[in-house]
């Protein structure tokens, strides 16, 4: 005789399995939270401008001391600084600007290198997330690449140089203005129309963009395949990260051109918001509108420094996952040398150290 069906209880300790896999964070999304997650690591990128900016910033606060010498106080005096006030003072204002211009390209070259020993200690905390003492990690990382950073990016100076040649120079004059457009001299001037000649001026900065940030992306995974124990030749690592980048054009470039435009949108609205602040001051509330304006220069700063490790985060994420021989780093051997320089090995044969 058939017994009737009787349900079963439900049982709390049985996990019942979905049918569909649970969905995925992309890769742009998880890059952003992993730098997030590591202040370390984005926090010198965004102090470094911001203690080099201090230097002009000072000189430009003098300046202003010294020529609106009154009793008013500062908030009051602000919204009078306008065209009138800057084309009275344009002489001295003229020689201010040459003189922190001319500062400001030594400012650059030290940014340059500090944003070398940045990028070491940011890749050393991605690589290695999990462990004691980050600042102590941080500073190792950033020692023990440098020199090979520094040559990284005098090799990316380079390839800017050299696309800024052909887009600016005379390929771009001869190839495209005089054979392809037809115009005799290749001057922009013999077009038929001055719609035309912007037009292919804005060709001209679209392609230079386009290659500024391919040369920003190349760099961040050349430097991230040094840190995971790629060659410590800049030009074999240079060639196999281009390599990579050409193979792998999907999944490597799309979630950092993601990362880009949300860094673009976010500080172009903050740009927005401070330019519509910059021209709304009040003559009683001055002094809240400077605190804004410099609240927005400080996000915009971090929002750039969090983007600028995002982009590494992913790079080391995408090289783990498809080179399989870099997917740990390695241990380097014993050897001397110069942080970031030749190493020489002492534990065989061939070399010995005396004391």
């Amino acid at each position: 005789m058939n017994q009737p069906y009787q349900p079963q209880p439900f049982r709390r300790d049985v996990e019942v399995e979905s049918a569909l896999p649970a969905p995925r964070m992309p890769r742009s999304l998880r890059a952003l939270l992993q730098a997030l997650r590591t202040p370390c690591a984005w926090l010198p990128f965004a102090l470094v401008p911001l203690v080099l900016a201090l230097g002009p910033a000072l000189a430009w606060t003098r300046w202003f001391q010294r020529t609106t010498e009154h009793r008013a106080t500062d908030a009051r005096l602000l919204p009078a600084l306008d065209e009138t006030f800057r084309f009275d003072h344009r002489a001295s204002l003229g020689e201010l600007a040459a003189s922190t211009g001319a500062g400001g390209a030594w400012l650059a070259l030290v940014a340059l290198l500090a944003g070398c020993a940045c990028a070491g200690g940011a890749l050393a905390l991605l690589v290695e997330p999990r462990g004691p003492r980050a600042l102590a990690r941080s500073a190792a990382g950033a020692a023990s690449t440098w020199f090979c950073f520094v040559r990284v990016a005098l090799l990316e100076i380079a390839l800017l140089a050299l696309a800024g040649w052909l887009l600016y120079g005379m390929p771009w004059r001869v190839l495209v203005l005089e054979i392809l457009c037809g115009l005799p001299n290749g001057d922009p001037q013999e077009f038929a129309s001055e719609a035309s000649a912007v037009h292919i001026g804005w060709l001209a900065d679209g392609l230079s963009a386009a290659c500024f940030a391919a040369a920003t992306l190349w760099a961040v995974h050349v430097r991230t395949r040094v840190v995971l124990g790629d060659s410590r030749s800049v030009l074999v690592t240079g060639a196999r990260a281009a390599g990579f980048l050409l193979r792998h054009p999907l999944r490597a470039v799309l979630p950092a051109l993601a990362i880009g435009i949300a860094q673009i949108i976010a500080v172009f609205a903050l740009g927005a918001f401070a330019n519509a602040r910059n021209h709304h001051f009040a003559l009683d509330g001055a002094g809240m509108q400077i605190a804004v304006l410099a609240a927005c220069t400080l996000l915009a700063l971090a929002i750039g420094a969090i983007a600028r490790v995002a982009q590494y985060a992913l790079a080391v994420e995408l090289v783990r996952e498809l080179v399989p021989m870099l997917a740990s780093p390695r241990t380097p051997p014993a050897g001397v040398g110069a942080p970031g320089g030749p190493q020489y090995p002492i534990d065989g044969d061939e070399f010995g150290v005396s004391v």
